[in-house]
């Protein structure tokens, strides 16, 4: 059988050696040659595994010098070579440590070849070339000899495998917040261990030294990767989570959404601040909450007047992102403040509070407007520009457009700043509450029968804030906290009230949301016990609401029932579900919203017929009815002609410190005669209600009249022609006319 090409040529090459040496007169040697061999691409196709491939086998063949079949072998047929058992290389052990050492200047050649090659052949790649493209000459430069430092680290002898997997870890963060992927990484390392091999082969070191050493410096790598690549997957599915947490439940408080959501934001891996910023009343974003480890110094830093965003800038100026994104209702993003020239003014500013790139995120109401902007700022250049944090941005503003959705009282009034929603809150807990108190009086009688309770926010100097200016800014907790803190004031004026000969009742506004908590039954029989207040003194007003779960609802109101306080539906008439509730609920009254008594000037005849329905609908089933917003006489009147028991508002009496209200009962006289009209409005409602039912000389429209000396004007014809059976519509709906016109010309205090 004719001998294979490569016998030939491995026989050629052996019979160089086979003649002994004489390099020096009388002394003779004979050289013995040992040879691994890999093949391609039978073996393997890469340069690095081929090589090694070979070291292996001529370490075996080496190891058998004495009892080996030739001297020669190949990679693929090793099985004439009994195996070396070799013990386990442990890279991190006195062996690795002092091979590493012998090694220090291959390993530094190694890493500074790898930062040289390193930009023209990974990161001119398709994939890492944007992500460098926006670092400056400084940062890359710097990028540089991070890469020449994490070598250098890596096969230092003294060096644990716990320091390396650390170092892995924020590399690995950093790396996964720019765009950097697992392909891209295992890249770099393949091309590093390409270098290593390279300056492993130039080397004098044995076959058996240099493979055992580039399995001390595999094991450190691959440890590393391994860290690298875990520590990736995690900052992904960070984010991840952070959108895939449950969306809190419909008419959750705005506040309660927004603090939680942007907590989870701030939290993530490589945020610095996660803000949402609104428009206030002149045009400027305002921080309404924050969340991050730098979120306090980016809200002073948007307080300084270069640094505000304003949705109205001076011509040719630059807008911001947050502008920006909120002018083309797009995403926007900043690669680098440091190198973006249309963000000079933030550059060296964003760099004092750890900022270097920002994410901007429209959020848009139903109707596709903007009504707010989430604002994330990355501690790292280039953070949100990735594919993944593209489509990370667009769930973003999904989730956030659902939030305004879903939300309670969403706010639509100008934004209230952070930090002085904070004071307000600190301020509220303490010591800065107050209860003010509003008069409800017996419409009949004239007589005070109960006080509302009213919260008031008192500025240390001396301001008064009304509900309006700090409750939508409270969550659930801090509503509960809200209603124990004000009902045990409540309950503390009554015994004072008695003791200076007024005996009367107290209502509370109680929150849904605290309605429905196992404690709040508890909580009130506390407060009650604490003032030795009898229960039945007490009403607790329940604002109308079908957007709490009903068997909840109705479990709690039993147990507050079941100790003897009274309820109250508060706003009746401000929702859907006004007849059904007023007809299930064990409420003792019901209280007409002030929202309805706002449109009797306007729409009249539709207003008073709601009115009066309401008002007839709790005298069938039993209950008080209190009408509230009573800012007229006029309003008064037709409160009471229409047959409403109770009423309140300025037009009786405005909120009053509780120390007020006794020297208030005593100057107090109800400015209204039941069954009779004073003013226009007053004798509107009484011809509504009551039109020619009433011979004309008794009628309390004749008696107004007279009493405006009206007796002889159209007006007072309409309504004589009114009282006849020729009587019709056109008659009715002219004296209509001209009642509203007349209350337009006067003062709305007096209708």
């Amino acid at each position: 059988m004719a001998e294979e090409p490569l016998q030939v040529a491995l026989r050629r090459l052996h019979a160089v050696v086979e003649e002994p040496l004489e390099p020096v007169p009388g002394q003779r040697f004979m050289l013995e040659m040992s040879l691994g061999l890999a093949v391609f691409p039978s073996d393997a196709t890469d340069g690095d595994v081929l090589l090694r491939k070979a070291d292996e086998v001529l370490f075996q063949l080496k190891a058998h010098k004495h009892d080996r079949s030739q001297w020669w072998q190949l990679a693929s047929d090793q099985s004439d070579i009994k195996p070396v058992i070799e013990t386990e290389i442990d890279a991190y052990d006195a062996e690795a440590a002092a091979m590493l050492a012998q090694a220090q200047d291959l390993f530094r050649n190694s890493a500074r070849d790898f930062s040289l090659a390193f930009e023209q052949r990974i990161a001119s790649g398709e994939e890492a070339a944007p992500i460098l493209a926006g670092l400056s000459t400084a940062t890359r430069e710097r990028h540089r000899r991070m890469q020449g430092d994490l070598m250098d680290m890596l096969f230092q002898p003294s060096t644990t495998r716990v320091a390396i997997q650390s170092r892995a870890v924020r590399l690995g963060e950093i790396h996964a917040l720019v765009g950097v992927d697992a392909a891209m990484l295992s890249r770099a390392m393949a091309l590093y261990r390409e270098g290593l091999t390279d300056h492993f082969n130039q080397t004098l070191l044995s076959a058996q030294q240099r493979y055992r050493l580039l399995l001390v410096a595999e094991r450190r790598l691959q440890d590393y990767l391994e860290g690298e690549l875990r520590s990736m997957q995690h900052i992904s599915s960070a984010y991840l989570d952070a959108l895939s947490v449950p969306l809190p439940e419909s008419r959750t408080l705005w506040v309660d959404s927004l603090r939680s959501e942007l907590e989870a934001m701030g939290n993530l891996p490589g945020m610095a601040a996660a803000l949402l910023l609104r428009l206030n009343a002149d045009g400027i974003f305002t921080v309404e909450h924050s969340a991050g480890p730098a979120a306090e110094k980016t809200e002073l830093l948007l307080q300084e007047p270069d640094a505000q965003a304003q949705l109205m800038q001076d011509a040719g100026a630059s807008p911001g992102a947050t502008v920006q994104a909120w002018r083309d209702g797009q995403i926007i993003t900043v690669r680098n403040f440091s190198d973006d020239p249309r963000r000079s003014t933030w550059r060296d500013m964003a760099r004092t509070v750890g900022v270097r790139s920002m994410l901007a995120v429209p959020v848009l109401d139903a109707e596709g407007h903007v009504a707010g902007g989430v604002c994330l700022f990355g501690q790292h250049p280039g953070q949100f520009e990735s594919a993944a944090m593209h489509q990370f941005a667009q769930s973003v503003g999904q989730r956030w457009e659902e939030l305004w959705r879903r939300a309670a009282l969403p706010a639509s009034a100008a934004a209230i700043p952070h930090d002085l929603a904070r004071t307000y809150r600190e301020r509220l807990f303490s010591g800065g509450l107050k209860m003010f108190v509003q008069p409800v009086v017996d419409l009949r009688s004239g007589s005070l029968v109960r006080v509302e309770a009213l919260a008031r926010l008192i500025q240390p100097d001396g301001r008064i804030l009304s509900p309006a200016d700090f409750l939508p800014l409270l969550g659930d907790a801090e509503l509960a906290r809200l209603f124990r803190q004000g009902l045990d004031q409540a309950l503390g004026y009554l015994p004072i009230w008695s003791a200076q000969g007024i005996d009367l009742e107290t209502s509370v506004n109680l929150p849904p949301s605290t309605l429905l908590l196992p404690e709040c039954d508890r909580w009130v029989a506390d407060a009650l016990a604490q003032h030795d207040i009898a229960p039945g003194r007490l009403t607790l007003e329940l604002l109308e609401t079908t957007l709490i779960d009903e068997a909840a609802r109705d479990a709690a109101i039993a147990r507050l029932t079941a100790m003897g306080v009274n309820l109250a539906i508060d706003d009746l008439g401000a929702g859907y579900s006004s007849l059904r509730r007023l007809s299930t609920l064990p409420c003792q009254t019901i209280k007409i919203d002030q929202g309805l008594l706002r449109r009797l000037r306007d729409e009249p005849k539709l207003t008073l017929a709601v009115m009066d329905a309401l008002i007839e609908m709790g005298r069938r089933l039993g209950r008080d009815v209190v009408v509230e917003g009573l800012e007229s006489r006029g309003m008064i009147e037709v409160a009471s002609l229409l047959g409403a028991t109770y009423g309140q508002g300025y037009g009786l009496a405005r909120p009053m410190p509780a120390e007020d209200l006794l020297s208030w009962s005593r100057r107090f006289r109800l400015s209204v005669e039941p069954g009779h009209a004073h003013t226009y409005l007053g004798a509107l409602a009484q011809h509504w209600k009551y039109g020619h039912a009433l011979p004309l000389e008794k009628c309390p429209v004749t008696a107004f009249f007279q009493e405006k000396k009206l007796a002889a004007t159209q007006a007072a014809h309409w309504h004589a022609e009114a009282h006849t059976n020729e009587a019709n519509d056109a008659v009715n709906d002219a004296l209509t006319a001209w009642f509203m016109k007349r209350m337009h010309m006067q003062q709305a205090g007096d209708d």
